[in-house]
C-alpha cells in the first residue's frame, strides 16, 4: 500500500554534571517499550481522530518568518551535504534536523540562542515564539489527511548521573512533545533502538548497533519523522516498464519506470528547467521534481534558494490545451534510497554552536556526534519523498514528455505552509 520515509537525527553530548536526574527511570537494558512509563509516548494510539479544519489551523497560524527561515537553512543544508557528496544518490530531511536543532536550542544560553537564530534566520523572533512554531508545525500533522500519515516524534535521553534542567525538560515536553528519560545511558542502547522502531512503525529496526554510547556520554537527543503518503493520482502498474536510466557517471542500466500521461498534474517549463508536481492525498503535501534539460542535477543545486522556489511555485500550472494532442506524458523510475551523514563538522559551518550548552543540565554539554539517517521508498502507491525534473523539447512549445532517465532532483513539500520536509537528488542506479 504506503510507502514510508524515516528520518532519524541523533545528537550525541558528553558532559559531567551533578546526579539528581529527573525524568522516567530505567534501571537495565533489557526493557522494551511496554515497559516504559507511558507518560509521553504521544503518538502511541489506533484511532487517528482525522479533522482537517483544525491541522490546517495550526498550519496556518506558523509564522511566515519561521516557515522561511527553515527553508533557508534547509536549502542551505542540503547543498553543503550534497557537495560532499555528489556521486551518491543523496536523501535528507530538513525538517527533522531543523526540528533537532530547535530542541538544542532551548539549551543554549543566549549567545547560543542568538546564534542560532540568526544561521535559521529567525533573528527577532522571541524564544516563546519559535517554541510555539514548532508545536504549531507538529499539530499540524496530527490527523491532517486520512491518504498521508506523518507522524513526528521527539525524545531526550539523559544519563541518570546528570541533573536534568527543569525548564529545558518543561520546554521539550510542551512544545516538542518530546519524551523526557533517565536512564543508564552506558546500558541503554537496546531500549533507545526499541523506541527508534516503535516511531518508524518497525522499519528501522536493531538501531542500536547504530549507537556509539560511552561512560562519557551524557545525552542523546532523538528526532525521528516517519511518512506515509498515497499520490492523488496514482501511476498504473500495468504501464510499469523497464528503460535506461543514464547514470551520472556516463554509464546507464536498465530500472522499472513508472508512467502517466498526468493530464491532472500540474508542471512548470522555464529555459532549461522542468517540473512536474505530484500531490498526495487531498493535495496540501505534494512532491516536486526537477530535471535540467542541459546540465546534471548538480547545477540545480547552485542557483536554487528560497527565493527561486517562492517564484516557481507559483509557476505550476496544468499542461497548455493548445498542445495537448502532443503531450505524450512523464515516465518516472521506482526508486528506494538509504543515506546517512554524520553532521558534526557541518555544524559549525552552518552557525550552531557545539559547545557549552549550559541550560540542558547543571554543567556544560558539549556536542561531539550528530548522525543523519534518511530511508525513502516510491511506487505506483504513494511515496514518503520525492523528485521531479523535467525534460524540455526542442520545438516552439512546451516539452512533449518529461522523462527523468538521468539525475534529477526532488523535494516534497508541505504546501500549507510551504515548509520543505524532504530534499534528494537521484544519481544513479545499480
Amino acid at each position: 500500500m504506503k510507502k514510508y520515509y524515516i528520518i532519524i537525527i541523533v545528537f550525541f553530548a558528553a558532559a559531567s554534571c551533578n546526579k539528581d536526574g529527573k525524568g522516567v527511570d530505567i534501571q537495565n537494558d533489557t526493557i522494551q517499550k511496554e515497559d516504559l512509563d507511558p507518560t509521553t509516548w504521544v503518538w502511541e494510539t489506533d484511532e487517528i481522530a482525522y479533522n482537517y479544519d483544525v491541522a490546517d489551523l495550526s498550519s496556518n497560524e506558523i509564522d511566515k518568518k519561521f516557515a522561511d527561515g527553515l527553508n533557508y537553512f534547509a536549502i542551505k543544508m542540503f547543498k553543503d551535504i550534497y557537495e560532499e557528496n555528489n556521486e551518491q544518490n543523496v536523501i535528507i530531511s530538513p525538517f527533522s534536523i531543523n526540528v533537532a536543532i530547535g530542541m538544542l536550542y532551548n539549551g543554549g544560553d543566549k549567545n547560543i540562542r542568538d546564534s542560532i537564530k540568526l544561521a535559521l534566520k529567525l533573528d527577532g523572533m522571541s524564544d516563546e515564539d519559535i517554541n510555539r512554531n514548532f508545536k504549531l508545525l507538529f499539530d499540524s500533522y496530527r490527523g491532517f489527511d486520512e491518504k498521508v500519515d506523518i507522524v513526528v516524534a521527539n525524545s531526550a535521553w539523559f544519563d541518570e548521573k546528570v541533573s536534568i534542567n527543569e525548564e529545558f525538560n518543561q520546554k521539550l515536553s510542551e512544545n516538542f512533545y518530546a519524551d523526557i528519560f533517565s536512564i543508564e545511558l552506558v546500558r541503554a542502547s537496546r531500549v533507545i533502538g526499541s523506541w527508534v522502531e516503535f516511531y518508524t512503525k518497525g522499519l528501522i529496526e536493531n538501531y542500536e548497533d547504530d549507537l556509539d554510547i560511552n561512560s562519557n556520554t551524557a545525552l542523546v537527543l532523538i528526532n525521528t519523522l516517519c511518512f506515509n503518503g498515497d499520490w492523488t493520482f496514482q501511476f498504473d502498474v500495468e504501464d510499469t516498464k523497464p528503460r535506461n536510466f543514464y547514470n551520472k557517471s556516463g554509464n546507464y542500466v536498465k530500472t522499472d519506470f513508472m508512467y502517466t500521461r498526468g493530464l491532472d498534474l500540474e508542471y512548470y517549463f522555464a529555459d532549461s528547467i522542468n517540473a512536474v508536481r505530484l500531490p498526495y492525498g487531498r493535495e496540501k503535501i505534494a512532491m516536486y521534481l526537477f530535471i535540467d534539460d542541459n546540465e546534471n542535477a548538480d547545477n540545480i543545486t547552485k542557483w536554487f534558494n528560497p527565493l527561486e522556489w517562492e517564484t516557481m511555485s507559483n509557476g505550476f500550472e496544468k499542461y497548455p490545451e493548445e498542445f495537448m494532442e502532443y503531450w505524450q506524458g512523464i515516465y518516472l523510475p521506482k526508486f528506494s534510497l538509504d543515506f546517512s551523514v554524520n553532521l558534526p563538522d557541518l555544524l559549525p559551518i552552518w552557525g550552531i554552536p557545539t559547545y557549552n550548552y549550559n541550560k540542558l543540565c547543571s554543567s556544560p554539554i558539549a556536542i561531539v556526534k550528530a548522525n543523519h539517517r534518511c530511508v525513502i521508498s516510491i511506487n505506483e502507491t504513494g511515496t514518503e519523498a520525492a523528485a521531479v525534473t523535467g525534460f524540455q523539447g526542442v520545438w516552439g512549445g512546451p516539452p512533449t514528455e518529461i522523462y527523468f532517465n538521468r539525475p534529477f532532483y526532488f523535494m516534497i513539500v508541505d504546501e500549507r505552509n510551504g515548509v520543505i520536509l524532504f530534499q534528494g537528488i537521484v544519481n544513479k542506479f545499480d
